[in-house]
């Protein structure tokens, strides 16, 4: 017991020279001292006698020699994608907010002074933060902010009214899944809400018809600029629904004169062979001339 103990200690001894020395860097870079003398290292207990190189966080001291002065180490970031406590900025959460807050109100810039108290590296030329570019506007000595994706928001969910199946929606139904566990206990209701859900994470506007369509569409992407109407193969498959799915399709082409219409269906793997879905399948993509995809349940 009393040599786990020992362990302990000297782990947490450990721990907490790093994290001062971390806060004295963090420090010296915030106040824009970007070499730091060796005596003053020595202060922290960094093994300058050992090491012309020292990597400790997010942070690189390298030694520089000076004739007849004493030598410095220069500091530099190591990886501009992680802040000054070497954390993903993608997870500073509240500096993410401060940008979406800003670029909504109309503000496309942020001031330095904001990345030295989110502690992100003010003296990067550039900060990519999901669908978010930082640049350094040398001009106006702020960093402008711009999307990384034109066709996503500031949140980096599509918000384009072009929406295409393959570019778009295609790579969203990949990553949902219906085990058969969950399958067997599925309602329509139920699928249409998950799925709700699901394309809501990347859509900036997915909800289920609101009403300005003549018919009721399970989902609507955008401004009704592309509609989804969801089924369960084991309902399909019936003759009656597979009528009513095909009458949908019909009255959407009738009234908005766009193919932006997908009949998903989500089903077993041997539901797929019946004959009605087999049908809808053809008369959705050869007849109306739209989308048809099938999620086989796992």
């Amino acid at each position: 017991m009393p040599q786990k103990t020992e362990t302990k200690t000297r782990v947490n001894k450990k721990k907490l020279l790093e994290d001062r020395q971390i806060a004295f860097l963090i420090e010296q870079w915030q106040s824009e001292n970007f070499s730091v003398k060796i005596s003053l290292l020595e202060q922290f207990e960094f093994l300058v006698s050992e090491y012309s190189e020292i990597e400790i966080g997010n942070f690189r001291l390298t030694e520089k020699k000076l004739p007849f002065f004493e030598s410095k180490y220069t500091i530099e970031i190591i990886d501009d994608s992680r802040d000054l406590h070497d954390m993903p900025i993608e997870n500073n959460f509240k500096f993410l907010r401060r940008l979406q807050d800003l670029y909504v109100s109309g503000i496309e810039y942020v001031e330095e002074s904001d990345l030295k108290k989110y502690l992100i590296n003010h003296r990067a030329a550039e900060v990519t933060i999901g669908n978010i570019l930082l640049q350094w506007n040398k001009k106006d000595k702020v960093y402008d902010i711009l999307l990384v994706d034109k066709e996503k928001n500031i949140e980096g969910k599509i918000s384009t009214s072009e929406i295409s199946y393959k570019r778009h929606i295609l790579p969203v139904i990949h990553e949902f899944s219906v085990s058969k566990t969950e399958y067997s206990k599925l309602t329509e209701v139920q699928i249409n809400k998950n799925l709700e859900t699901h394309f809501r994470q990347f859509f900036e506007k997915a909800q289920k018809s609101s009403g300005n369509l003549r018919g009721a569409y399970d989902l609507e992407l955008g401004d009704s600029d592309f509609v989804i109407e969801i089924k369960l193969a084991s309902s399909l498959k019936k003759t009656d629904q597979k009528d009513r799915a095909s009458g949908q399709i019909k009255r959407y082409l009738q009234e908005v004169k766009s193919n932006n219409f997908l009949l998903l269906v989500i089903g077993l793997q041997n539901e797929k062979k019946e004959k009605n879905i087999v049908d809808i399948e053809k008369e959705v993509v050869k007849d109306f001339d739209c989308y048809f995809c099938y999620i086989t349940v796992e």
